[in-house]
């Protein structure tokens, strides 16, 4: 097993995050991929867990506590081959969403505040007339 990427905390992450959650899918967080077994999904939990277990990471046990809820709460979501197609249809769904929010944001003109402002001055100047 080998880790794609990782930040600044060790904590590996990489491509399949959700943009809509602004976080790292459980994938990342693990450093498996979506394709991994559940034995590379057992081990990959269980070496992060000894890496950042709050007795062990004694330099910071904030940041040891944080990560190994990050760590956990990622296994929870995909320990199962069951609990990993239910994962993978909501992180397809926050895909579809995404992308059609920001296509509703092309389509959609914003609200200009000066346009409004003298729409409001235009309308002042004509019922003092």
């Amino acid at each position: 097993m080998s880790y794609r990427h990782q930040n600044s905390r060790n904590i590996p992450y990489g491509t399949t995050g959700s943009a809509l959650l602004l976080q790292p899918s459980s994938y990342d967080v693990l450093g498996v991929s979506p394709t991994a077994t559940d034995a590379d999904i057992k081990q990959a939990y269980r070496l992060l867990v000894l890496q950042w277990h709050p007795d062990r990471t004694i330099h910071n046990p904030n940041l040891a506590e944080h990560n190994l809820k990050l760590i956990n709460e990622a296994y929870s979501k995909i320990k199962t081959r069951s609990a990993r197609d239910h994962y993978n249809q909501i992180l397809q769904l926050q895909q579809k969403a995404m992308a059609l929010s920001s296509l509703s944001s092309l389509a959609m003109p914003r609200t200009n505040m000066w346009g409004r402002f003298w729409q409001w001055l235009t309308m002042l100047e004509s019922s003092k007339k």
